[in-house]
């Protein structure tokens, strides 16, 4: 497969498509957790 450039690892498109359908699935947990211990703008960032 070819392998994507995404920062210094390289990710299958597959793999892309894995983490952001995570990320839809997930995100608002994903940012509920975030904010615990970031304030809302800083969280939103780091997801």
């Amino acid at each position: 497969m070819e392998k994507l450039q995404s920062g210094r690892c390289e990710l299958t498109k597959d793999e892309l498509k894995f983490i952001e359908n995570l990320y839809r699935k997930y995100s608002k947990e994903l940012l509920d957790y975030a904010t615990q211990f970031l304030d809302e703008n800083n969280a939103e960032e780091a997801l």
